[in-house]
This record gives structure tokens, C-alpha cells and sequence, in this order.
């Protein structure tokens, strides 16, 4: 028989050709060939795959305490300024006019002031001068969020942030409300449908100052969206367009080859934070999205636990798919790891057998004796209980019911297998 299959297995997706012909796996920020040894293997996933996740949240992290600083400052400079009204100053740039009074400008008479009378209030300055200086946000910094959030909550989706309502269509405060102590965050997962489609997220203490940041920074902007009766002032993520434009909903933030190159500083920004070559970075940023970023953090799960249902409960899967995995890692990866456990058991064999003996060393391949007590200690066989090795050991009542609350009452081992296994099964049954 032939098994019914309605789309590809997972280890034969998201698979990409790259320029020298190597076959990468592209679910992940991390491009992890196909070709790979054991030891290239854990290499990749323990270091790079790391390693990439936790540059992202660096260069996270600096965005957004750099925009913070950049706030405090404005409210610092708006103190000592006087609002400019308006008429012909003479003046052809923000230095000469004073970042005191632009900024007081601002936090009097709001961004639409200095748009309307911009030549009058700020000369001849580029936009993105006066958007800088005014602490404005952009698509980088709910990227920056974004990811941040992800790293911590990989069951969040970009679904999730793309139309995330701060407040509902009451005007009542919805998306960031404290309970007991703590902030929840509340949004929508489309994908789940129905009742299973809210999310709800409890924040930490630092996850909840980056969100109410982001509060803080759109704040003049929902000010401005409510006052024009435009709907769009409920939600969380709201931006100008040309920097310091009519402010409205961002679309997703996306990084690709074209983009790269309006955005050199992004590049520089990424490089800072690694220490990597400009160009190393430009061939990584392509691949970091909410989406990649979310399947690395899910596979990060996955690598400190050696558990699958982890993995799908991380990822905020309703239940667990057998494929899951295999989706995200290319195939010799998936396998080093879901053979190490025979791997581990075939060695305590060794140990068990070789116990006494002074070949057991060279027998079990340790370097040190140390080696071989850490072994011993998180992987040896265990004493046979006694119900095993002897059959008459449960002919009472007594021993059955000791026997059960030592050990449990499951009676059953699974074993998986694969489809093609089954079918080699059902095959020789007929």
C-alpha cells in the first residue's frame, strides 16, 4: 500500500539553492546546510543558532534604549525652549532655531503644528533630522519590540502584532491591562479561529516597560489619529509616513536585498552589535523576520530540552504535530538527536559491562575518570525493579499496589516510526 500524503514531509520544505549550489534550510534566521556531520551538526545548533538568536536581541535591546534616551532628552530640551508659532523666522535649520524650542514646539502644539508651518519651524532640515531629534518611532523600533517579545513568547505570531489593538472600539483600554501586580498582554492568533484565537501573555517586569514604551513614543501620534476621528488611533503600532508625514498603521516591517540598500545603517547597526563584517550581515538580514526569528526561538526551546512537546507548547501550537520538527531542522540534525538516546544507552551498556574491569576507560572512550562519573551519573542503568525480574513478584495485592505507586500503573512502551516503516509493515501483513 501506499501511503496518502496531501503535501510534502516537513524536511522537504523551505529548503533554498544558494549562489555556490549549497542546499540550506531557510525556516530559521540561521541557514543550516544539509550536508552536515554530527559534529558540524551540534556546532551549528548550539553555537550559531544561538548565537544569532542572541545578536538579534542585542541589536533589539540598543534600539530601543537608544530611542529612549533620545525621548528623555526631548522632554529635558522642551523645558527650556519656547514654542515657536509660527510666521517667518529667517532661519535655515533646527540649530538655528534652538532643539530646545522645536522640541518645546512639539510638545506644545503637537507634530501637526510642525508640519503644517514645517519651513517656518525647522528651515531647510531633512525630515529625518527633525524626526530624530523628536524621539518619532518607526518600523526598525516595533521590529525591535517585535522580536524582543518573540525571544521571550515564541507562541506570538506576526499575525499577532500586525493588527494588535491597544484599544477597543469603545475606546476602552484593551491590549495592555495589569492584573495582580503584573501586565497581560492580549491580542489575536487568526489561525486558531474561534474561542482559541485570543492570546493572552503575561509579562514580566521588563517585557511590560518595552510595550508601555512603545505607548509612550506613539502616544503624540493616537493623539493626533483620535482628534481626525481616524480609527486607526486603537492600535498599538502607528507611525508617519515620510518620517514626520500623517501618522497611520506601519504595514510589516520586512528586510530583503532591495530594502538593504536605503537601510545601510541597519547593516551598520547589526555589525556593531556582532562584530561581523558589513557583509556578513547583509547576507544575514534577509532572513530575520518575526516569522524566522519565532521558528529559531522555537528550535532554541527544542535544543535545552530535547523535547518536541516543549517545542510545540512554546510555539503555542493548539496540539502536537509529529512533524513538527522536521519542518524547521534539515534531516542528519533531526536524527543525531532523536538517536543520541540509543546512542547514551548502548554506552551505559559498556559502562555496566566493563564495570570493574580496568579496560574501562579505553572501553567507553573517556578521557578522564571525571568524564566517566558525570556519564555515570546523569545516564546509568538503573537497577531492574524487581517486578520485572521476577514474574511472580505481583501475584499479590499488596506488591500490585506497591508496585503502581513506585512506578506508576502505564504498562505500555511506544515506540515511533515512520511512515515508511509503516507501510514496509503493512505491507509484509498483507
Amino acid at each position: 500500500p501506499c501511503p496518502v500524503s496531501k503535501c510534502l514531509p516537513g524536511t522537504h520544505t523551505n529548503i533554498k539553492k544558494l549562489p555556490d549550489g549549497t542546499l540550506v534550510k531557510e525556516k530559521l534566521i540561521t541557514a543550516v546546510p544539509l550536508h552536515l556531520s554530527d559534529s558540524e551538526a551540534i556546532e551549528i545548533l548550539f553555537k550559531r543558532i544561538k548565537s544569532d538568536n542572541q545578536l538579534v536581541v542585542k541589536w533589539a535591546k540598543q534600539k530601543l534604549r537608544n530611542i529612549r534616551k533620545t525621548q528623555l532628552k526631548r522632554e529635558r530640551l522642551a523645558k527650556t525652549g519656547i514654542p515657536i508659532l509660527g510666521g517667518n523666522t529667517n532661519k535655515h535649520s533646527i540649530s538655528e532655531l534652538g532643539d530646545n524650542n522645536v522640541c518645546a514646539t512639539f510638545h506644545a502644539l503637537g507634530l501637526s503644528h510642525i508640519r503644517e508651518k514645517r519651513i517656518n519651524i525647522t528651515g531647510r532640515t531633512p525630515a529625518s533630522d527633525i524626526s530624530d531629534l523628536l524621539a518619532i518611532p518607526n518600523f526598525e523600533h516595533f521590529f525591535a519590540l517585535q522580536l524582543l517579545l518573540v525571544s521571550r513568547h515564541p507562541c506570538l505570531t506576526d499575525g499577532f502584532f500586525t493588527h494588535f489593538e491597544l484599544y477597543d472600539k469603545r475606546g476602552n483600554l484593551f491590549g495592555l491591562i495589569k492584573r495582580d501586580n503584573a501586565y497581560e498582554l492580549t491580542g489575536y492568533k487568526d489561525r486558531k479561529g474561534g474561542e482559541l484565537s485570543e492570546q493572552v501573555i503575561k509579562l514580566s517586569p521588563r517585557e511590560a516597560v518595552w510595550v508601555r514604551q512603545i505607548i509612550s513614543l506613539t502616544q503624540p501620534l493616537r493623539d493626533e489619529l483620535r482628534d481626525a476621528g481616524d480609527d486607526a488611533w486603537r492600535y498599538l503600532f502607528l507611525h508617519c509616513a515620510g518620517t514626520i508625514g500623517l501618522p497611520k498603521r506601519p504595514e510589516p516591517f520586512k528586510i530583503n536585498k532591495r530594502t538593504l540598500k536605503y537601510q545601510k545603517h541597519l547593516v551598520q547597526e547589526f555589525s556593531a552589535a556582532s562584530g561581523e563584517s558589513d557583509k556578513k550581515m547583509e547576507a544575514f538580514l534577509p532572513r530575520l523576520s518575526v516569522t524566522a526569528f519565532r521558528a529559531s526561538c522555537g528550535v532554541e526551546v527544542y535544543l535545552d530540552t530535547h523535547s518536541v512537546e516543549e517545542m510545540a507548547r512554546a510555539l503555542g501550537h493548539t496540539t502536537y504535530n509529529t512533524s513538527l520538527l522536521s519542518s524547521y531542522l534539515p534531516s542528519p540534525i533531526l536524527e543525531f538527536f532523536q538517536t543520541r538516546w540509543i546512542r547514551v544507552f548502548q554506552r551505559g551498556l559498556i559502562c555496566e559491562a566493563m564495570k570493574g574491569s580496568p579496560y574501562l576507560l579505553k572501553a567507553t572512550r573517556f578521557e578522564t575518570m571525571e568524564e566517566l562519573h558525570t556519564f555515570l551519573e546523569n545516564h546509568a542503568i538503573r537497577e531492574i525493579p524487581e517486578h520485572l525480574k521476577n514474574p511472580d513478584f505481583l501475584s499479590s495485592r499488596a506488591q500490585q499496589e506497591l508496585t503502581a505507586k513506585q512506578y506508576g500503573e502505564d504498562g505500555q512502551v511506544l515506540v515511533s516510526i515512520d511512515t515508511g516503516i509503516l507501510t514496509t509493515l503493512l505491507s509484509l501483513n498483507q
